[in-house]
């Protein structure tokens, strides 16, 4: 059977061009908004986000030694009533170790894995070291063919010794693992070096004794040896445990993904989400990912800036020309107008004057036109009636463009400067302000 991590590795691709970085221990942490892209327009209530995850899917830094020691004591010949080779055949308690390791050394060999190198020790009532630090993989492939024979007691103190001796011996990674593997009660203790963490499995009848919890870190008790890879591998791999999203460093807010998490790595997730009652304007989305590995847990986000409009249209498809409304609630209303050859995404919102806007007093309404995608420009008209009560005449009106009052005069032929605008009166007398333009601007009007 292939555990875990030899099933995972390789299987899955995570989204290309996604913000990622290392986790403390190494792994590779990445998020990725898929919808919407940067500066997208969006109307106000049509707010989806989705996007991917991964954990462990990209090359990691490499900083971790990991230590096997493995007991060797005379118990260790028992039957582990299960196969742990898939020979069809119950194997010992030693064999089902060997397998363990095997498994998890020909994962810790791959690029997506954070283990710099790996060394080998037994112990029963005296300790070995059957291979000092390497590069995970062959090495420690061979070394597993040296392990002897189960014989004597079981003394925890040589077990740790011989972590000691491997990695003193060096050279050692940022990061310092051991793994323990027992079945049985033992005793002793020995110092091992500065930030260095066993992380123990009590197998067979092995239970986690204060002795053994009094050694290690971790504590874990392995009932089905069949499955020991996939535990060590959990424990020590990396897991993708929480994602959220926030609106302008706003609070966050948790995202449903696919599968749901916590994911043990190497995995991808997808997440979608709504958002709701966004004001028209700019806002700043973020999706944060929060992964843990052997060296602690980490953080990385990818943030997108969006224009939420009161009407946003596609006008990439269209075969006549697009148009877009807005209204300033009572006070006007605005029609957007694509010419045939506008193939951009064209949005429409109100927007608030400032006396910088309108030099030298406010405007009474402003309108936000803009153009979005990867279409073509083409020339846009904007016609916005004023409401009667607060219609200007059309001598006293101006409309102004980015802060700038548009003073060319526009008329019916093709040669029409742009910008320009016609300002007139309707039947009912409500002033109606025409702006021809070809670029995204801001409008105001008095």
């Amino acid at each position: 059977m292939i555990g875990l991590l030899a099933a995972l590795f390789g299987a899955l691709v995570p989204a290309a061009g996604a913000d990622s970085g290392m986790l403390p221990g190494g792994t590779e942490i990445s998020v990725e908004i898929a919808s919407p892209v940067a500066d997208d327009l969006v109307a106000a209530d049509d707010l989806v986000i989705t996007g991917e995850a991964s954990i462990g899917m990209g090359a990691a830094a490499k900083d971790t030694s990991l230590v096997y020691i493995l007991d060797v004591s005379g118990s260790t010949a028992d039957s582990a009533g299960v196969d742990c080779d898939g020979d069809g055949i119950a194997d010992t308690i030693l064999a089902c170790e060997k397998e363990a390791v095997s498994r998890v050394n020909a994962s810790a060999a791959l690029a997506n894995s954070p283990i710099l190198n790996s060394g080998l020790g037994v112990f029963n009532s005296r300790s070995s070291v059957l291979q000092y630090l390497t590069a995970p993989g062959d090495a420690i492939e061979a070394a597993l063919g040296n392990v002897p024979s189960p014989r004597g007691g079981t003394d925890f103190g040589e077990g740790l010794s011989a972590a000691n001796s491997i990695l003193t011996a060096g050279p050692a990674g940022g990061e310092k693992i051991v793994v323990f593997l027992t079945d049985g009660v033992g005793s002793g203790s020995s110092a091992l070096p500065a930030g260095t963490v066993v992380k123990a499995f009590a197998i067979g009848a092995a239970t986690c004794s204060g002795a053994l919890e009094a050694i290690s870190d971790t504590c874990e008790v392995v009932d089905d040896l069949s499955k020991l890879d996939e535990v060590i591998g959990e424990s020590i791999g990396a897991t993708l445990d929480s994602l959220t999203y926030s609106v302008d460093g706003g609070p966050a807010q948790a995202l449903p993904t696919t599968p749901s998490l916590p994911q043990a790595g190497p995995a991808v997730v997808e997440f979608e989400a709504t958002v709701d009652e966004l004001g028209f304007g700019s806002h700043e989305i973020c999706v944060h990912a929060t992964g843990t590995d052997a060296g602690g847990s980490g953080t990385i986000a990818d943030c997108v800036t969006v224009e939420v409009m009161q009407t946003v249209v596609d006008c990439s498809d269209s075969v006549r020309r697009c148009m877009a409304t807005g209204n300033d609630g009572e006070v006007s209303d605005a029609t957007a107008i694509g010419s045939l050859g506008f193939t951009k995404t064209l949005g429409v919102r109100p927007a608030e004057a400032e006396v910088a806007d309108c030099p030298p007093e406010d405007c009474f309404t402003g309108y936000d036109v803009m153009f979005g995608g990867t279409g073509e420009v083409a020339v846009v008209n904007l016609i916005v009636v004023a409401s009667l009560e607060d219609s200007t005449p059309p001598e006293e009106a101006a409309v102004f463009m980015n802060g700038v009052e548009i003073t060319e005069v526009c008329h019916m032929e093709s040669t029409s400067p742009v910008p320009c605008v016609l300002i007139t009166t309707t039947r009912t007398g409500q002033t109606q302000y025409f702006v021809r333009f070809a670029e995204d601007p801001g409008f105001h009007f008095k």
